[in-house]
């Protein structure tokens, strides 16, 4: 029994020094959603200035077609000319518009699911944890077992598994250091079977 605690003590350690290697590229991704936050302002101020020069270009020639002569002002060539350079540049504002939107969608979706998953790794961690420290408290109890039956006392077998039951299921076992003792000895303490029942009543 003491070696099946061991081993699962082991491989619970070896969850948990996994869960924090997680841990650490989570801190990685961070980093990395950071950089991509970056590059997403960077080509926010990107778009915003080619977008800002388009306009401005489109402007100057509406201006320049505006204040040609009447006479000099071409009524079909140049005007569908504009009008198709003017379409070029709205679509490709758009489209840069439309890409920005797209990157900043997913950079939310990748700040939110780093979100969830710290809080489920924080959960795991906390619970193996609580798990680990248990089975290494009843790890504790099963050697000071080995000791006693050592010293050629009997041991309850019956109250020992009861303990862990208690120690492993329930949320409060109120197992102070003293009261543990007292618990385990006090099974120790009598050896025939009526006096071993009175004790279980006791409790």
């Amino acid at each position: 029994m003491l070696d099946r605690i061991a081993n699962i003590i082991v491989e619970l350690k070896a969850v948990t020094k996994e869960a924090k290697s997680l841990a650490r590229k989570e801190i990685l991704y961070k980093d990395e959603l950071k950089k991509i936050k970056l590059e997403n302002v960077a080509l926010r101020g990107q778009n915003a200035t080619i977008i800002k020069e388009r306009d401005q270009a489109i402007k100057e020639r509406d201006q320049a077609f505006n204040n040609l002569p009447l006479k000099d002002n071409p009524d079909n060539r140049k005007v569908k000319e504009l009008l198709f350079a003017n379409k070029i540049v709205c679509q490709q504002r758009d489209q840069a518009l439309q890409e920005l939107s797209i990157k900043r969608e997913e950079l939310l979706k990748s700040l939110q699911e780093a979100k969830i998953a710290k809080k489920d790794r924080d959960i795991s961690l906390s619970n193996l944890d609580e798990v680990i420290s248990k089975l290494e408290a009843y790890q504790n109890i099963c050697q000071e077992v080995k000791s006693k039956i050592s010293q050629g006392k009997r041991v309850d077998a019956d109250l020992l598994i009861e303990y862990a039951e208690r120690l492993l299921f329930e949320e409060e076992l109120g197992s102070t250091s003293e009261r543990k003792l007292d618990y385990l000895e006090n099974s120790y303490m009598f050896t025939d079977q009526a006096s071993i029942n009175r004790s279980l009543l006791d409790r």
